[in-house]
């Protein structure tokens, strides 16, 4: 049994914090490819991925102020491989298949300054259905995500549009 191989794929997913939203919308998505090659075209190929627990911010560490472990946790949840655990076919005429992943996350992004950055990776591998022992999965590829943050505007929120005057009877000019 030949151990299958990611011989191709997206090594980074660049995105850019959407400037002025807030929690709850999509803030970043970016999409990347695979392409697994597997010498024993009868193999069917499944897809792993692991958190490389790397997560970096270009200003310093992270505080409970800037990201609550929910919101780390939900960054870490938005990588997403598109066939995760299903059987793909190897095309027994090129003795390849192609994947893909997505990242995406709502979480409010709004501390990042003006090109600072959060940065953290995944490792893939491909394992084939002929019962090889793990030693012999695909060696792992990494995939990171960099977001980068904008120069949110400052937005007025509140403000009085109008005030009534009301002239005081009886007092002289200046007073």
């Amino acid at each position: 049994n030949d151990q299958p191989v990611i011989t191709a794929h997206t090594a980074a997913g660049d995105v850019t914090e959407v400037a002025g939203v807030g929690s709850g919308t999509t803030e970043v998505s970016a999409t990347g490819t695979f392409t697994i090659q597997d010498l024993d075209d009868t193999d069917e190929v499944t897809l792993t991925e692991v958190y490389n627990g790397d997560l970096a911010w270009s200003d310093g560490t992270i505080t409970a102020d800037q990201l609550s472990a929910a919101d780390i946790q939900a960054l870490i949840d938005g990588f997403a491989l598109d066939d995760l655990g299903a059987n793909l076919a190897i095309d027994d005429t090129t003795n390849t298949v192609g994947s893909a992943w997505t990242y995406t996350t709502g979480v409010d992004l709004n501390f990042l300054g003006e090109g600072e950055t959060l940065t953290l990776s995944f490792d893939v591998t491909a394992t084939d259905d002929s019962g090889v022992a793990a030693s012999e999965d695909s060696d792992p590829v990494t995939v990171t995500i960099t977001i980068t943050g904008t120069n949110d505007q400052p937005v007025i929120t509140a403000h009085t549009a109008a005030g009534d005057v009301t002239e005081v009877a009886g007092v002289g000019s200046g007073t």
